[in-house]
Formats: C-alpha cells, structure tokens, sequence
C-alpha cells in the first residue's frame, strides 16, 4: 500500500469516528476555508490544529510569491489572524472555488492535513489552554468549568451561578444566550 493510501485511509478512519452515526456533519466544522494557489492549480483544506497556519502561509506564498516577498513576509512567521491573503485566496467551498475561479478541478492537487486526535488535542491544549489562559500560572485563579455534552444543564447551572455571583443583573439576557447555545451546540445532529 502507497503512503498516499495509508493517509487516505487514516483520514476516513478518523472521519468515520468523528461524525455522528447520522452521518450528518457540516464541513465548516472539519474544513474551515480552502486556500488556493491557482496558477500551480493547489487547493489546501485547512483544519486547524493540522498543520493550518503553516499550510495556509505556504498557499498564500504560492498564490502571490512576487507581493508576498515585497511585503517581507515569511511564511514560518506568519500569524492565522492576520494572515497576508486573508480573502484574496480563500473560499468557503470547493463549489465556490470552481465558480469564482471559473475552473475545472481535473488535475488539480487538493490538500488536506490529518492528525491523530490525541495529538490534535494536546495540541490544542497547550496552544489554547496553556498559552492564551496561561494555566502554567494562573491555573488555581480560574473556576474551570466542564463542558458536559451528556449534562448540559449541569454546565450551563455552573456558567449561571458565576454571573449571579458577581451580580450580573440581565438574566433574561443570560439565560437567553444560554438557551440559544444549548440548542445549537448540544441538539445539533451535525456536531462532531
């Protein structure tokens, strides 16, 4: 078996226990945008914690190598939120690329980046977590709240009690926001 078979089916072993037996997922959820470098006729899926912000500052190098340098630019220090090509090479589907570019994707390379889950998650972890909230120093100041998929309410109780804690006087607002976050994210048969 090719490598390119093996990462293929590694890819469809992850999908296959990663989207709800409904079968029903929306791949804005799994892939965020497609990139492109139209004139090498490359398209890269970007799944973040996958390898994303380097494959996104490689396609926007490809796309434009001439204004990216100009710009003294490097791909290795390129930063997702302000990206060099943010919407001058990105598409929010494939269907779109094909229309907006008025192309055939017939030998096209369309690239996608696959992790192992746990390594996903522990990356994520760390960049999200550790990092952003600086838990390796502030750890014991934070009330952590489980995010419960099977006891929603239970969080959503927790989340409650903080704000009336600290006198948050809106509560139809909260509990509004709260509701309307319950059935998005806990009822939706396309989460993963």
């Amino acid at each position: 078996m090719s490598e390119i078979d093996e990462n293929r089916n590694y890819a469809i072993h992850l999908q296959e226990i990663s989207i709800p037996k409904s079968g029903k997922t929306s791949a804005a959820k799994i892939c965020e945008v497609d990139k492109v470098a139209s004139k090498y006729h490359l398209a890269g899926c970007v799944i973040e914690k996958n390898f994303s912000t380097m494959l996104t500052a490689i396609l926007c190098y490809l796309f434009d190598e001439a204004r990216f340098t100009e710009h003294n630019r490097n791909i290795t220090a390129e930063v997702y939120h302000k990206r060099f090509c943010k919407a001058q090479n990105e598409h929010d589907s494939l269907a779109s690329l094909r229309s907006e570019l008025n192309v055939d994707l017939k030998g096209w390379s369309l690239i996608a980046v696959v992790r192992d889950p746990l390594e996903r998650f522990v990356s994520g972890y760390a960049n999200k977590c550790l990092r952003r909230c600086e838990f390796s120093s502030h750890l014991h100041d934070y009330q952590i709240l489980k995010f419960d998929t099977f006891n929603p309410q239970g969080f959503i109780d927790r989340l409650l009690a903080i704000f009336k804690k600290h006198k948050v006087q809106d509560d139809v607002v909260v509990e509004e926001a709260a509701e309307k976050f319950r059935s998005e994210t806990f009822d939706d048969s396309r989460r993963i």
